[in-house]
């Protein structure tokens, strides 16, 4: 959701609200793809990559340990938002994934 300066017109907010568009239009028009689609939006990518990491089962304890521009950890970070970064790993995604339209 963030925007990378220079980062072009794609780039944040016009992005990830294109890709919410063509999913829901696709629904509403009842188009059935060959694979399951959805949107998943994470930010400050290029910062810390915390969450696709952890997404695909990717996070090192390591990259927990990484200070941000904040001054914080990566670990620090998550819990000053209200998360637990001891869970953190249990969002890992498995490869079956039903259709939701």
């Amino acid at each position: 959701m963030d925007e990378v300066p220079n980062g072009g017109d794609y780039d944040g907010p016009v992005g990830s609200l294109s890709a919410i568009e063509v999913v829901q239009t696709l629904s509403e028009n009842q188009v059935n793809t060959d694979h399951p689609l959805e949107v998943i939006i994470f930010t400050n990518e290029e910062g810390g990559v915390v969450g696709s990491r952890a997404l695909v089962g990717q996070l090192s304890p390591e990259a927990l340990q990484v200070k941000s521009s904040s001054g914080l950890t990566q670990y620090e970070g998550i819990k000053a938002v209200g998360g637990n970064p001891d869970r953190i790993m249990e969002i890992k995604r498995k490869k079956e994934i039903s259709p939701h339209f």
